[in-house]
């Protein structure tokens, strides 16, 4: 297995897609980034396809266009930014000739997988209090309104929260951080879902 293929292996289009900061819904659709338009034309999941532009292809062509960049260094990007786990330093290893040569690729270690799940769930709680913090002021009750809006109550009832984990994410002891993790898998999962059930459902009244 090569670089490109262990990259293919491990990520989605969609993956990277929200990582290099495209919004996608529920359903696994975008706005394109290759042509100008504010429409959900984009479809991506495993692959990416454009049903209006026809741009189409992998993980690594879509970061290498998406970046401007060749499609190794795209594929580097993403081991490095998903990690992707491979031996830099082995060099090319010839199996019967020198047509068949692949980069090593090793096992993920405990400590590689603890970080990749650290990351991922700081990503997650991060868009989360971004979010919340946005519908704490676009929610904020009026003199007018008979009730608060239950985006209001949620952002007020959950953002000390994800502040402190947060804070624990980036400055507590490898042990907290550790237990935080066990601890919250289900509630991050949870967080992450609640995210794209919303994004969804902005992006449906976006286009209505």
């Amino acid at each position: 297995m090569d670089l490109f293929e262990a990259v293919k292996a491990s990520v989605t289009a969609r993956q990277a897609a929200e990582r290099y900061g495209i919004r996608v819904t529920k359903n696994g659709m975008c706005v394109c980034p290759f042509h100008k338009e504010k429409k959900l034309s984009m479809k991506v999941d495993q692959r990416f396809h454009c049903y209006v532009c026809q741009a189409d292809g992998d993980v690594i062509s879509l970061v290498s266009r998406l970046k401007g960049i060749r499609a190794r260094d795209a594929a580097l990007m993403l081991a490095k930014d998903f990690s992707v786990p491979y031996d830099a330093n082995s060099g090319r290893t010839a199996y019967g000739s020198d047509k068949n040569r692949y980069w090593k690729v090793r096992k993920e270690s405990p400590e590689q997988k603890f970080k990749r799940i650290e990351r991922h769930y700081y990503k997650v709680l991060s868009d989360y209090h971004f979010m919340l913090l946005r519908w704490k002021e676009q929610y904020a009750p009026k003199p007018q309104d008979g009730e608060m809006h239950p985006l209001y109550l949620e952002a007020v009832q959950r953002v000390s929260l994800v502040e402190y984990l947060l804070d624990v994410l980036l400055y507590g002891e490898v042990w907290e951080r550790r237990k935080l993790l066990v601890e919250y898998k289900q509630k991050v999962h949870d967080i992450e879902q609640h995210m794209e059930e919303m994004e969804a459902e902005e992006a449906f009244q976006e286009i209505m």
